[in-house]
């Protein structure tokens, strides 16, 4: 606490590591008579288009400070960095892609309190998220990136312990996956 402001710090370190092993094929599958199904039909192995391991390690650094000024403005504030190192083997080319990304990514909103439980507020934010997989020409994704912004009011009422909430807002984001419209089996 200093004079009129209460702050809450917060300060923190991850690491992720994700890691996906395996193989994709696609093929037709036996017949099967819906009036007298046979679950013993022996099913043949489809070829295999994709042979691959990725592994994916990252790291951040983040901190948050929310304060309370005079009992009735909030105020948050926010950034993480992270750094992104992302790795994959593809068996059937022979090939190995490697990637690095980092970004920073920061927040801040405001409210302010009225004594009858009502407290209006807007905030910004940003979001980087590792995008997994690789294109059909074998390129692991880029990142994704996004932008939030948010205006909305929330309600303390006295009668129960809870809130009531109505907001408004904006996201806009880059690099989101979808099928690829050539080989609906990969994504760009």
């Amino acid at each position: 606490t200093f004079g009129m402001v209460e702050n809450k710090l917060l300060l923190g370190f991850d690491y992720n590591r994700w890691s996906v092993d395996g193989q994709n094929g696609y093929g037709a599958g036996p017949d099967l008579d819906m009036l007298n199904p046979n679950y013993s039909a022996p099913i043949i192995q489809p070829p295999i288009y994709e042979d691959l391991k990725q592994t994916v390690g990252q790291i951040g650094l983040y901190a948050q400070d929310q304060s309370k000024i005079a009992e009735r403005f909030l105020l948050t504030l926010g950034g993480r960095q992270s750094w992104v190192e992302n790795k994959t083997d593809e068996r059937l080319l022979g090939e190995t892609t490697e990637q690095d990304d980092n970004a920073f990514v920061g927040q801040i909103g405001i409210g302010y309190l009225f004594d009858n439980g009502v407290t209006p507020y807007a905030s910004y934010s940003e979001s980087f998220v590792v995008n997994l997989g690789q294109t059909r020409t074998g390129q692991n994704f880029d990142p994704s990136k996004g932008k939030q912004y948010e205006v909305g009011i929330k309600y303390e009422p006295i009668f129960f312990d809870g809130y009531i909430t109505g907001a408004l807002f904006d996201i806009r984001k880059t690099n989101v996956l979808t099928t690829d419209p050539i080989d609906p089996n990969f994504s760009v």
